[in-house]
């Protein structure tokens, strides 16, 4: 019997694993294989090996993509397998998941499926914090609205409670756009180029934005860039799925019955949402990861 123990990573280990986030790395910089690895001062071969995760990163290697790419790659702490198992393990033990992975899937993920590892973790933090801002929310207009008729975001959240916070074609629909992207998840510039090429939407960033304004007359998107780089990821692939499977959501609209008008518009958004995290986070993609580790 293994005990968790003996399968959590631990800082004496420091076997880490990144080739899909060296990879995201070079894609955002259009570096070609034999650019990065002269970069590195290492040879082809061996960067393939590490993208593949073959092959843990080195300290060495570490502090180069520290100091030359300090913008882009975050030094690693010594704790950070620890640190992301943990993270992982809770964000897994949630009750929404009926099948959970044992806890030497798990380290197996968090230690060589990284990007896949962090971007669960942020996703689920985010499906836990809407809760909470919905049940607070639910609180604070509950009294005021006692025996009244729905307010427009009590259907739309009705609605997703009755799909059972899941919408089949919507999902399979954003999953089969990923895969016309570059990499799992997609890069931002995999994202940024999209948008400019396929969807003819040119695009800025400035600060001082919220998060994001899209004028739609003229196909003009502008990002706040003073969000971190996930929220900007976001908001990207929130404006690339309200747009290239627009089709898709107003056909689940129509389909809702929903009352009002701004109730329609409310489960319009939030449906583009849905698709913006299938997008980023497919859930093929991690289950076909899970089962790759799986004894």
């Amino acid at each position: 019997m293994t005990d968790e123990t003996t399968v959590r990573p631990t800082a004496s280990r420091r076997r880490i694993f990144a080739g899909s986030r060296l990879r995201a790395l070079r894609d955002a910089r259009a570096l070609r294989q034999v650019d990065m690895a002269k970069k590195l001062s290492i040879s082809v071969s061996y960067l393939s090996q590490l993208e593949n995760d073959d092959r843990p990163l080195t300290s060495a290697l570490l502090e180069v993509l520290a100091r030359d790419f300090p913008l882009d790659w975050q030094e690693f702490e010594e704790d950070a397998a620890t640190r992301r198992f943990a993270a992982l393990r809770e964000a897994a033990a949630d009750p929404l998941f009926t099948a959970p992975l044992s806890a030497e899937q798990l380290a197996r993920i968090a230690e060589q499926q990284l990007a896949l590892a962090e971007q669960f973790v942020k996703l689920h933090a985010a499906y836990r914090n809407a809760g909470q801002r919905l049940q607070i929310i639910d609180e604070a207009l509950g009294a005021d609205n006692a025996g009244g008729s729905r307010l427009p975001w009590e259907e739309v959240r009705d609605w997703f409670h009755n799909a059972g916070n899941y919408v089949d074609s919507l999902d399979r629909a954003a999953e089969r756009l990923g895969e016309t992207l570059r990499g799992t998840p997609p890069p931002q510039v995999a994202l940024e180029l999209y948008l400019r090429n396929a969807l003819s939407v040119s695009l800025a960033y400035a600060p001082g934005l919220g998060l994001r304004d899209y004028d739609p007359q003229m196909g003009h998107l502008l990002i706040d860039q003073g969000l971190p780089a996930d929220s900007q990821r976001f908001q990207l692939a929130h404006q690339l799925t309200a747009l290239a499977l627009r089709e898709d959501i107003s056909a689940i609209v129509e389909q809702a019955g929903l009352r009002t008008a701004a109730a329609r518009q409310l489960l319009s958004v939030g449906l583009a949402n849905y698709a913006a995290g299938a997008l980023l986070m497919p859930y093929e993609a991690f289950r076909t990861a899970a089962r790759t580790v799986r004894h």
